[in-house]
């Protein structure tokens, strides 16, 4: 397909879309592990996305308001990096195992993708100038996705990030599992779909590196950082989609009325200043 990018190292291939920043694929021996709803032309079922950035806030927000440094800012469920139709991703950097993608915004008021007529969601959306890249390494079997923030306004920028990948389930539904480093079974796929379906998706706290198996396949996913929070967020939509998500984020989703300003806790960067967040995949097999 000439309108994505692929990336390679040895048995282990990577493809990105660069129209929407999004990585589609992740397949280790031709063997795929990666859900494709954010590829070109996907027309298949589960999330019409593979992956996205939820930033500057994570989970839904109360009344669609959040204020920072006096000013009042419109935002919606994830933030406002998802909306790659109005901010575009555009690629920076290709190498045979890497590509980086770029999203510059200026604080201008942009079109809320999740905004349909009648629906009750804000029709526009707006926050603090800021550059967000996305770097898709593939190193020792591994892919890292390196995410980098820079705050480009002239304000103190609160915030919350977080990565948001989707799998293919690998196998039957009922042999899905989830399992902390020890090999313990924290939750199963069953649970996983239940809770997202009642309650919008499950939380597993006090918990960094995370194994999903299909003990009926055999085939598995391990997603670990050290960069962000203690917890992992599990969502799939339906026993159907054929696939779910494992999110770190750096701080969990939160039910408070105010995302800044009531002693939630959250990342900040001054002026000109930027970080970096690291995410490691390796698929199993």
């Amino acid at each position: 397909m000439s309108d994505v990018i692929t990336i390679k190292e040895d048995n282990l291939r990577a493809i990105i879309n660069p129209k929407n920043g999004q990585l589609i694929s992740l397949s280790l021996d031709k063997l795929e592990f990666f859900h494709d709803g954010g590829s070109p032309h996907w027309k298949g079922q589960g999330w019409n996305s593979s992956e996205m950035v939820p930033y500057p806030v994570f989970g839904s927000v109360p009344d669609y308001l959040v204020a920072v440094g006096g000013r009042k800012f419109t935002l919606d469920q994830h933030g406002i990096s998802r909306n790659t139709e109005a901010i575009p991703f555009n690629a920076v950097e290709i190498t045979e195992s890497a590509v980086s993608v770029m999203q510059i915004y200026h604080g201008e008021d942009i079109l809320n993708c999740k905004f349909k007529l009648g629906n009750g969601r804000p029709e526009k959306l707006n926050w603090l100038p800021y550059e967000l890249q996305k770097r898709f390494r593939l190193e020792h079997s591994q892919l890292f996705c390196e995410i980098t923030l820079k705050n480009i306004s002239e304000t103190e920028m609160p915030y919350i990030l977080g990565w948001h990948p989707s799998f293919k389930v690998l196998g039957e539904v009922k042999d899905g599992v989830f399992l902390d480093d020890d090999n313990n079974p924290v939750a199963t796929l069953e649970q996983v779909i239940q809770h997202s379906i009642s309650e919008g998706a499950q939380i597993i706290t006090e918990m960094g590196p995370i194994t999903y198996k299909n003990v009926g396949s055999n085939l598995g996913i391990r997603i670990s950082s050290h960069d962000y929070g203690r917890g992992i967020i599990l969502w799939s939509p339906s026993r159907e989609a054929g696939m779910f998500c494992m999110e770190h984020a750096t701080q969990l989703p939160n039910s408070r009325k105010d995302y800044f300003n009531d002693g939630v806790k959250c990342e900040r960067l001054a002026p000109g200043e930027q970080r970096t967040y690291v995410i490691v995949i390796q698929p199993i097999k």
